[in-house]
C-alpha cells in the first residue's frame, strides 16, 4: 500500500494544486524553518546518518526543533533510510541518502520541484561533497523543476559578482542565464543588519547593496519590511530564522523560470 512506500505515498500526493519544495543537505536543525514555506509537500534527505542509532538521533534532533516552535509533527511510519511525517496538513519526507539519489527519486515519482532551499548545504563546512548551486548538481536539478521555480540560497557562485563564502559582502545579481537556458531572476533579499557596535559597522551592508538599484517588484528586506502589503510575511521573512539562528549573512530569493528570449 501507498502509506507503507514512500516512493508510493510521494506519487500519490501528486495533485495539480499541490506544490513540493526540496532542500537537500538539510541537517537536523532547519526542517522546521523550511515548512513555514508556501508548499504542501516537502522532500529532506540527509546521508551523514549512516546507522539506526545515528538515523534515531537525528529524527529526536528534528523532533526537538519543531517542538520548540510550536509545531507539533506527528510521525507517520519509517522504513530503513526514510522518515515520513506530518505537521498539519503537510506532507515531510526524510530521506537518509545522497542528494543526487533523492533528487532521482522525485524525478521518478513525477513531481516537479517549485520550491528550492540551498541553504547551510554544508558544502562550504566539508559536509557535502558538492555545492548544491553548482553544475553538475543544479543542472540535473533545473531538469526536475516546474516551470518557474521558487529558489533560495545563501551562497552561490554562479549567482554573485563576487564567489566566495563571504555572505555578509556578497553581491548577488539581478538576473543570470544558466546554461539550460533558464533565467534566475532576482526577487529578494534579506538582511538584518548587525548591531550598532557590531564589529562590522552596519551601513557597510546597505552600501554593499545599495548598488542593486532594486526595481519593480524587487525587495531588499530589511528588519520592519519583510511583510507583503496583506501584512504576510515574505517567502525569505519566512526563512529569516536561519539568518538570526546560524548566522547566515544574507539569503536571496531567485525566480526561475524558462527563458523567454
Amino acid at each position: 500500500m501507498a502509506k507503507h512506500d514512500p516512493d508510493l505515498l510521494l506519487r500519490s500526493l501528486l495533485l495539480n494544486d499541490r506544490r513540493l519544495c526540496f532542500y537537500p543537505s538539510s541537517g537536523d536543525r532547519t526542517l522546521w524553518i523550511v515548512l513555514r514555506l508556501a508548499a504542501d509537500v516537502f522532500v529532506f534527505c540527509d546521508n551523514s546518518p549512516r546507522n539506526a542509532a545515528g538515523r534515531f538521533r537525528f529524527w529526536n534532533s528534528v523532533c526537538r526543533g519543531f517542538r520548540r516552535n510550536g509545531m507539533p509533527v506527528r510521525h507517520v511510519f519509517s522504513t530503513t533510510r526514510t522518515i515520513v511525517f506530518q505537521c498539519g496538513e503537510k506532507w515531510g519526507f526524510l530521506f537518509f541518502q545522497e542528494n543526487n539519489e533523492v533528487l532521482e527519486r522525485i524525478r521518478r515519482t513525477g513531481w516537479k520541484i517549485q520550491h528550492f532551499v540551498g541553504i547551510c548545504d554544508g558544502c562550504s563546512e566539508g559536509g557535502n561533497h558538492e555545492c548544491v548551486h553548482e553544475d553538475p548538481f543544479l543542472g540535473k536539478l533545473l531538469g526536475v523543476s516546474s516551470d518557474q521555480m521558487d529558489y533560495f540560497t545563501d551562497h552561490s557562485a554562479f549567482l554573485q559578482r563576487r564567489p566566495g563564502w563571504g555572505a555578509i559582502r556578497a553581491q548577488y545579481v539581478l538576473h543570470r542565464k544558466h546554461a539550460d537556458g533558464r533565467d534566475f531572476t532576482l526577487k529578494s533579499l534579506l538582511v538584518l543588519l548587525p548591531a550598532p557596535d557590531a564589529t562590522e559597522r552596519s551601513e557597510t551592508i546597505a552600501d554593499k547593496l545599495a548598488v542593486l538599484r532594486f526595481p519593480g517588484r524587487r525587495r531588499l528586506i530589511l528588519p520592519g519590511n519583510s511583510k507583503d502589503a496583506s501584512g504576510d510575511l515574505l517567502p525569505l521573512g519566512l526563512l529569516a530564522p536561519f539568518r538570526k539562528n546560524y548566522a547566515r549573512g544574507i539569503l536571496a530569493h531567485y525566480e526561475v523560470e524558462a527563458s523567454t528570449d
